[in-house]
């Protein structure tokens, strides 16, 4: 005896929450990730600004890579 058509349903149903769950889970982590570097670029220019600017450039070219 195979599944029922509710036993199937039910099994995509959870397939579908868990693939949810662990894109989810990813696009946190992808997003801490992105912050912590535009918290660094922006802490650089605030840090560049204060002390004359003149190494801006310099900053984006770093971040860049």
């Amino acid at each position: 005896m195979g599944m029922t058509e509710d036993d199937k349903r039910n099994c995509c149903l959870v397939e579908i929450q868990e693939t949810e769950a662990k894109y989810y889970k990813t696009l946190e982590d992808i997003e801490k990730d992105v912050i912590k570097v535009h918290f660094a670029l922006l802490r650089a220019i605030d840090l560049n600004m204060v002390s004359g600017g003149n190494g801006l450039g310099k900053i984006f070219i770093d971040f860049k890579e």
